[in-house]
């Protein structure tokens, strides 16, 4: 009984709610407004603003930093932008590119071997002093003697590094008939060598 009760009681609410003009009160139509459909959206202007484009015809324009257009699928811009792994290598931006050119480690300084190394970049090897001596004839900065007097012994001067260099003294007299020998006190020494011989062009 108390079942049939409850559903007796469920029926007159749901007969009450929906008959007649008891349904869900239209507040929008009390104030006035009109039905909105997605379709006419399109059609509402706002005052004082422009109509917003369809998505797909918005178009992008270039971002603009300190008023430099910044495109970065033309490259390098600056030869800043070149730096290479390796510290040998020297970059520059050429039209958008980067090349790159062996670093100059010259110093001008003949007492010291300048070599390069990509882990850290231009070295400057000193040479010890008493073999680094400098010379330019041409200057007028010819070679002192670093023989200690050895006459088998000669100081010249180097073209390519401008340093003196000890080397040993040529002998040779392009004589067939001389041994060519060299004494520390004397320096160089021929002997004769057959007695049959003879000097080509004699």
């Amino acid at each position: 009984m108390k079942r049939l009760a409850f559903c007796l009681v469920v029926l007159a609410v749901v007969v009450s709610c929906g008959g007649g003009g008891g349904g869900v009160k239209d507040y929008g139509a009390d104030l006035g407004a009109e039905d909105v459909f997605l379709g006419e959206l399109e059609e509402i202007g706002e005052p004082g603003y422009e109509d917003v484009q369809p998505f797909e015809e918005v178009v992008a324009e270039d971002v603009v930093v300190d008023e430099v257009t910044e495109d970065l699928e033309a490259g390098c811009t600056t030869s800043e932008q070149c730096v290479s792994e390796d510290k040998c290598l020297v970059g520059e931006c050429d039209s958008g590119k980067c090349t790159y050119k062996p670093v100059d480690c010259k110093d001008d300084d003949p007492c010291t071997i300048d070599v390069c190394y990509k882990d850290e970049g231009c070295v400057h090897h000193k040479i010890p002093q008493e073999s680094c001596v400098a010379c330019d004839p041409q200057a007028g900065l010819p070679c002192p003697d670093l023989t200690g007097g050895n006459q088998c012994l000669t100081t010249v001067c180097s073209p390519v590094l401008h340093l003196c260099e000890v080397q040993a003294k040529d002998c040779k007299d392009n004589d067939l008939c001389t041994f060519e020998g060299c004494s520390e006190d004397v320096g160089c020494i021929y002997s004769f060598s057959c007695p049959s011989c003879s000097t080509p062009g004699e």
